[in-house]
């Protein structure tokens, strides 16, 4: 953060914040949250749907933690990130589910970690989005007599994107009310970013060496290809795409070498 002017870190977060978190995640949950989908038992998009919030409620949480903890800045844990979303932001919306550790718990290992690794968790969880469950969590008996633990994730959802609406109005008057939230913010995403680089020196080097290089400008509204270049030949042949003569672009099929 050093060197870095209030003014230059406060328009960074807001990029940060109107590109990727307005721009895409929340666009994207609403796009999924078409009420078209909430009377199939499957293939309602439910899964995809949860863990889009899960993975915002997991990076919020770390870039907008009042903590200093270890688990929030070094390590970085997603229960406690998660934890901590649910603490500033979702009990805001909804204090009766969202402060309770144990609703917390049970989001973070019954849901987000089943799906994040193995898409939908293979027991004790199941996820709706269906009308008839009005609640948050539920918990039902299964055939085998098991409990069987029931997020409906279409509340989740709507509750998350409020909760975003908050973030941005904090964002909006933090410069006078509040200038720590935005260097917090700004630190740990700058951080964020410069972890990512470095471990991935590597890999940056190889892209470089294999990927086309694009020099684009933004022409009355429309993207237009000035420049391309590569460093190594292409395997072969080159594809040009045209979208309603608007956008166009190259790319180079190329051999990766080490």
């Amino acid at each position: 953060m050093q060197g870095v002017p209030f003014e230059r870190a406060e328009a960074l977060v807001r990029s940060y914040f109107e590109t990727v978190i307005m721009g895409y995640l929340a666009c994207d949950i609403r796009t999924l949250l078409n009420s078209e989908l909430d009377d199939k038992e499957q293939g309602g998009c439910s899964a995809p749907l949860a863990m889009s919030v899960f993975a915002g409620m997991n990076q919020l949480g770390y870039l907008t933690s009042s903590k200093n903890s270890d688990e929030i800045v070094k390590t970085v844990q997603t229960e406690q990130c998660i934890k901590e979303f649910c603490k500033e932001w979702m009990q805001r919306i909804d204090p009766e589910n969202y402060r309770k550790s144990t609703v917390q718990e049970i989001m973070v290992n019954f849901f987000r970690h089943g799906m994040a690794h193995q898409f939908i968790s293979i027991s004790l969880s199941a996820i709706t989005r269906a009308p008839s469950q009005s609640t948050l969590l539920s918990v039902r008996i299964d055939r085998d007599g098991s409990k069987l633990y029931v997020l409906q994730v279409k509340i989740l959802a709507q509750d998350f994107l409020k909760a975003l609406d908050l973030i941005e109005k904090k964002l909006g008057k933090a410069k006078e009310n509040d200038p720590q939230f935005i260097l917090r913010f700004y630190e740990r995403w700058d951080s964020q970013r410069e972890k990512i680089l470095q471990s991935n020196k590597d890999l940056f080097k190889k892209a470089d060496r294999n990927i086309t290089t694009d020099s684009d400008e933004l022409i009355n509204g429309s993207i237009k290809t000035l420049t391309s270049t590569t460093t190594t030949a292409p395997m072969s042949g080159e594809v040009s795409m045209t979208i309603d003569g608007s956008y166009c672009f190259t790319n180079r099929y190329v051999d990766d070498k080490e």
